[in-house]
């Protein structure tokens, strides 16, 4: 659980809120609507987008089995893309 002064501190939270905010500004380039439940366009979802334990995952809502898929690593910066 994060504390509510999380953005004002330095690590993983504030580079989770970057994230985050990154994914919602390129959805929003393309008209998709972020909801609680998902990434959806056109009232049609498109899969979930999250962070567990620092480790960020994908589920696209087209896959048979709808499992989570970590993301890998950017090169050099040890986070996820």
């Amino acid at each position: 659980m994060r504390t509510a002064n999380c953005e004002l501190l330095e690590g993983p939270c504030v580079t989770e809120n970057r994230i985050m905010a990154h994914i919602f500004n390129e959805c929003e380039k393309y008209g998709f609507e972020i909801l609680d439940d998902g990434i959806y366009h056109n009232d049609v979802k498109l899969g979930e987008v999250g962070c567990t334990d620092a480790d960020w995952w994908v589920i696209r809502a087209s896959s048979t089995y709808q499992q989570k898929v970590a993301c890998e690593k950017e090169e050099g910066t040890g986070q996820k893309s």
